[in-house]
Protein backbone atom coordinates (compact mmCIF):
# COMPACT_ATOMS: atom_id res chain seq x y z
CA UNK A 1 0.00 0.00 0.00
CA UNK A 2 1.38 3.61 -1.32
CA UNK A 3 0.48 6.36 0.63
CA UNK A 4 -0.08 9.63 -0.24
CA UNK A 5 1.95 12.76 0.79
CA UNK A 6 -0.69 15.62 1.22
CA UNK A 7 1.68 18.45 0.55
CA UNK A 8 2.54 16.89 -2.81
CA UNK A 9 -0.25 18.77 -4.02
CA UNK A 10 0.75 22.66 -4.97
CA UNK A 11 -2.35 23.87 -3.46
CA UNK A 12 -2.38 21.87 0.45
CA UNK A 13 -2.35 23.78 3.36
CA UNK A 14 -0.24 23.02 5.25
CA UNK A 15 -1.42 24.38 8.32
CA UNK A 16 -4.84 22.09 7.43
CA UNK A 17 -2.41 18.97 6.99
CA UNK A 18 -0.77 19.52 10.64
CA UNK A 19 -4.65 19.62 11.93
CA UNK A 20 -5.37 16.68 9.85
CA UNK A 21 -2.42 14.98 11.19
CA UNK A 22 -2.69 16.30 14.89
CA UNK A 23 -6.32 14.48 14.84
CA UNK A 24 -5.46 11.23 13.19
CA UNK A 25 -2.34 10.89 15.68
CA UNK A 26 -5.28 11.98 19.12
CA UNK A 27 -7.52 8.91 17.69
CA UNK A 28 -4.86 6.35 17.11
CA UNK A 29 -3.57 7.33 20.62
CA UNK A 30 -7.00 7.59 22.47
CA UNK A 31 -5.14 11.00 23.70
CA UNK A 32 -7.11 13.95 22.94
CA UNK A 33 -4.51 16.25 22.94
CA UNK A 34 -0.44 16.08 22.69
CA UNK A 35 1.52 19.14 24.13
CA UNK A 36 4.37 18.85 21.45
CA UNK A 37 5.21 16.44 17.63
CA UNK A 38 8.32 16.57 16.07
CA UNK A 39 9.16 15.36 12.26
CA UNK A 40 12.69 14.22 11.55
CA UNK A 41 14.23 13.89 8.74
CA UNK A 42 12.75 15.06 5.45
CA UNK A 43 9.43 14.01 6.29
CA UNK A 44 7.16 17.07 6.30
CA UNK A 45 8.83 18.70 3.36
CA UNK A 46 8.04 18.12 0.00
CA UNK A 47 10.96 16.67 -2.53
CA UNK A 48 12.75 18.60 -4.38
CA UNK A 49 11.32 19.10 -7.79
Amino acid sequence: MQHVNPLDDPAADPFAVARDAAARIAELTGVERHDLALTLGSGWGRPPS
